[in-house]
C-alpha cells in the first residue's frame, strides 16, 4: 500500500552514472563500513528523515521519499556525516498530508498511484509539489 509510514526503511545505493542498490551485509563484507558504522549510518538517516518529515508535516506536506548522501570525513576521525544538500532535487513531496495515528497517509490515493503491467512497476505522483511551491512554503 502506498504511503504507509515506512520510517524504518533505509537503503544503501552506490553513487555513479547508474546507482545500484547494495545490501548492508555487502557493505560490511567488502570492508566499506563496519557493523557499527552501518548501525550509526542508519540511525543518522532515520534522524534526518524524522526532522525533514516533521518540518514538512507542519506545512501539511508529505515527504514520499528522499535520499540523503552520507560520506566519510577525509580528515580527523573519519566520521560518517551528511555530505550533500537536502533540497527539492532529492525529495518527492505531496500536498494534503493527513496521517492517521500510526503516521500512515489517509489520502494516499490522491497522491500516489502504483501499477504493475508486463512485469514493470510504475509510480505516478498526482499531487507532487514542485520546487517553487516548496520555496513559498518555507521562505
Amino acid at each position: 500500500k502506498p504511503c504507509v509510514n515506512l520510517q524504518k526503511v533505509v537503503e544503501a545505493w552506490t553513487k555513479g552514472d547508474s546507482d545500484i542498490l547494495i545490501t548492508m551485509e555487502a557493505l560490511e563484507e567488502t570492508g566499506a563500513l563496519t557493523k557499527k558504522e552501518i548501525a550509526d549510518s542508519v540511525k543518522l538517516v532515520k534522524k534526518i528523515a524524522e526532522i525533514v518529515s516533521n518540518e514538512f508535516t507542519s506545512k501539511k506536506l508529505h515527504v514520499i521519499d528522499g535520499k540523503f548522501e552520507l560520506g566519510r570525513l577525509k580528515y580527523g576521525d573519519g566520521k560518517i556525516v551528511l555530505i550533500d544538500e537536502i533540497s527539492p532535487d532529492v525529495l518527492r513531496v505531496c500536498r494534503g498530508f493527513k496521517p492517521d495515528k500510526s503516521g500512515n497517509c489517509t489520502v494516499f490515493n490522491k497522491c500516489t498511484v502504483t501499477n504493475i503491467a508486463d512485469g514493470k512497476r510504475t509510480i505516478k505522483n498526482k499531487n507532487q509539489v514542485v520546487a517553487a511551491e516548496l520555496i513559498e512554503a518555507f521562505v
